[in-house]
């Protein structure tokens, strides 16, 4: 193959791994950021789709609240009293006896938590409390004063909450008629406030009506962090390359063999290397010079010269080679001395090469 077909060559390989990487970045990039589509567990403050939070995590950060995710399982959590914890989800949230412990422990201390669940647990789980699952509606119009100036909350219509008889630990917060839809349930110097379902602060519904102003009074006091627990919808807490997610890696990996795809490509094949340069004999100057040293040391250099002189005469005869006048005499005459030995070595090369600028032609 000559050198200009593998230039090409390695050009064309250079082009399509670049486009291979390019491609790959660009796909996992997408899908790490949940892709050209909405996406996301439902209750997740990173889901972009109809039922996740992202939208409500980004209005308390708007109006003031240290937004933060918990990653990992809540029982290795150091959760700070001084937080609200929002736990949101529908069906499928469920939480071990190690967590359930450290959460009792959080409300305890005086922590506010906030779950909107759909499904029995987790609220079932925390709460001592009796209440009963019943069908709700639409809208909420009875709100609690506890919620300033909310005075609407817009729901799917899925579940409420019958807390007859629960006792007077039990506040509703948001209700119509018997149904209550939001409710305070006390417990040590902190609470845990439930929603039946956590439609009014998904990304679908937290525009409508009042819902956004209910999200932020749940949130409590202007300025209290809050904390979104994300580790209930898997997100680990992973640092590091563990952390990168799983399309990323893949990239990455892509990447890596694209290099080492172009990096062969430019490598030398199997066996010694080639020369930038064919081997040239030695130059001729130098050829000339060392032959003249050669035949100054040997032990007769007259009888040596005199055969290098007949055969320079010779080969000119026969190829009509022309010898200026000036340089005859080193034919003719025995060299005396070392440069005139040099001499008929360097006329001796030149007529047996031709390099003769005066020459005849028969």
């Amino acid at each position: 193959m000559t050198t200009t077909a593998k230039r090409i060559v390695q050009i064309v390989v250079g082009f399509a791994v670049g486009i291979i990487a390019l491609n790959l970045l660009a796909s996992a990039l997408d899908e790490s950021v949940g892709g050209s589509e909405p996406g996301g567990a439902p209750g997740s403050s990173y889901a972009t789709s109809s039922e996740g939070f992202a939208a409500y995590a980004d209005l308390l950060a708007r109006y003031g609240h240290r937004v933060s995710r918990q990653r990992g399982n809540l029982a290795d959590a150091q959760l700070d009293p001084g937080t609200t914890l929002v736990i949101g989800g529908r069906e499928g949230v469920f939480l071990d006896d190690d967590e359930l412990d450290v959460l009792r422990s959080f409300v305890a201390s005086g922590g506010r938590l906030v779950v909107a669940s759909s499904g029995t647990p987790p609220l079932n789980q925390l709460v001592t409390q009796d209440f009963t699952r019943v069908e709700g509606t639409d809208v909420y119009r009875d709100i609690a004063p506890d919620l300033g100036d909310v005075s609407e909350v817009v729901t799917a219509g899925g579940t409420g909450f019958d807390i007859g008889g629960s006792g007077a630990v039990v506040t509703p917060l948001v209700s119509e008629r018997d149904v209550v839809f939001a409710a305070t349930f006390a417990t040590g110097d902190g609470a845990v406030i439930g929603l039946a379902d956590p439609s009014p602060l998904e990304n679908e519904l937290l525009g409508v009506s009042d819902n956004a102003a209910f999200g932020i009074e749940l949130a409590g006091p202007e300025g209290r962090p809050v904390v979104f627990a994300e580790g209930v919808h898997g997100h680990d807490s992973s640092e590091g390359l563990q952390a990168l997610p799983t399309n990323w890696k893949i990239a990455i990996l892509g990447i890596g063999a694209a290099g080492a795809l172009f990096a062969w490509s430019r490598a030398r094949r199997v066996g010694p290397p080639d020369q930038p340069n064919r081997a040239l004999p030695p130059a001729r100057a130098e050829y000339v010079n060392a032959m003249a040293g050669s035949l100054e040391q040997t032990r007769d250099p007259a009888a040596a010269l005199a055969d290098l002189a007949k055969w320079t005469r010779d080969h000119a005869e026969r190829n009509a080679i022309e010898i200026p006048e000036s340089e005859r005499k080193l034919l003719e005459i025995p060299p005396k001395n070392a440069q005139e030995i040099i001499d008929l070595g360097r006329l001796a090369a030149r007529v047996a090469r031709g390099d003769i600028e005066e020459r005849t032609r028969p």
